[in-house]
C-alpha cells in the first residue's frame, strides 16, 4: 500500500475526484490548508486599508492504494494539474473582438503571454493591439486552408470562442501538453479532428461550465479579477438603453459588433 499526497487548488477538487471516480479509486481524504507556491499570497482590502495575505487557501488530498494503482492514481491527478500553457510559444485567440474573446486577449497580454489575436475584422487592428495582441490573423486566411490531421506546433495554447472547423484547426497547431479552451460555437456545434494532437502531443481540450461551476472557483476567479487580473475595459465596453439595443443585436448579427455591450435598466 502506498499513501499518496496531492495539494490542489480549491476549485481543481471536484474535477480530480470525479476522475479518480472514473479510474475505479474510490477512498479520498480530503483536508483545507493553507499554503503557497508561485502565486505567493495576494493582497486584500479592510475598511479601506490594504494588506498582505501570504498564504492562499489549498487543499490537500490524501489517497491510499494499492500499489498496482499507484501509477494510475498520480496518472489522473498530474494530468488535470499539470497542463503546460508555457510563455515560450504565443497564445492564440479567435472570435478576438468579441465579448469573450477581447477580455481573453487582454487578461492574457496582462499574465504576460504573446497573445495572436485571430479575427474576421482586420480593420480593428488598432483596437486588438490595444487590448494587448502582439500579431493580428485574418480569419479568412487562417481558413484558406482545410486542417490537416497534425498542423505544426506554433501555439502553447488557445481560447476558442468560434468553434465548428475552426476549433479543429486550431487544435491540429497546439504545441506539446498545450490547453485549448473551447467557450463558442457561432462557427458551427460540430468540428471533425484526429486524434494525433492528443495521442503524440498529449494536448488537453478544456471545456467551461457556465452555469453549475462551483461557488469556490467563481469566488477564485472574481477575487482574482477585482485584483491581480483587473483590466480597464472602458474602451471595449458600451452601455446602451433597453429600447436602443435593436441596432447593436443588428451589429453582432452583421458581425460587426466590437467588445461588450451592457444593457441599461431603469432610469
Amino acid at each position: 500500500m502506498k499513501l499518496v499526497s496531492a495539494i490542489i487548488k480549491p476549485f481543481k477538487l471536484q474535477e480530480v475526484r470525479e476522475a479518480l471516480v472514473d479510474a475505479g479509486i474510490e477512498g479520498l481524504t480530503i483536508s483545507e490548508v493553507k499554503g503557497y507556491g508561485r502565486q505567493k499570497g495576494h493582497t486584500e482590502m479592510y475598511r479601506g486599508a490594504e494588506y498582505s495575505v501570504d498564504t492562499l487557501p489549498k487543499i490537500k488530498l490524501e489517497i491510499l492504494v494499492e500499489d498496482g494503482n499507484l501509477s494510475t492514481v498520480t496518472d489522473v491527478i498530474t494530468k488535470i494539474l499539470d497542463a503546460e500553457v508555457t510563455k515560450d510559444l504565443p497564445v492564440l485567440v479567435s472570435g478576438a473582438t468579441g465579448g469573450v474573446g477581447s477580455i481573453a486577449v487582454g487578461l492574457l497580454s496582462k499574465l504576460g503571454y504573446e497573445v495572436h489575436a485571430l479575427t474576421g475584422k482586420v480593420n480593428e487592428t488598432e483596437i486588438l493591439k490595444s487590448m494587448g495582441a502582439s500579431k493580428i490573423i485574418s480569419r479568412d486566411e487562417y481558413m484558406s486552408e482545410p486542417a490537416k490531421p497534425l498542423d505544426k506546433g506554433l501555439y502553447s495554447g488557445a481560447v476558442d470562442t468560434v468553434g465548428g472547423e475552426m476549433l479543429a484547426k486550431i487544435l491540429s497547431m497546439i504545441s506539446n501538453h498545450g490547453v485549448v479552451s473551447c467557450c463558442g460555437n457561432v462557427g458551427g456545434m460540430m468540428f471533425t479532428s484526429s486524434v494525433f494532437p492528443f495521442i503524440l502531443r498529449g494536448i488537453q481540450l478544456s471545456g467551461i461550465d457556465s452555469a453549475e461551476s462551483s461557488l469556490e472557483l467563481k469566488s477564485e476567479l472574481w477575487n482574482l479579477l477585482s485584483d491581480q487580473w483587473s483590466l480597464d475595459l472602458s474602451n471595449q465596453t458600451k452601455s446602451v438603453k433597453i429600447e436602443d439595443i435593436s441596432s447593436e443585436i443588428d451589429k453582432i448579427i452583421k458581425g460587426n459588433q466590437v467588445g461588450r455591450i451592457v444593457i441599461e435598466h431603469g432610469e
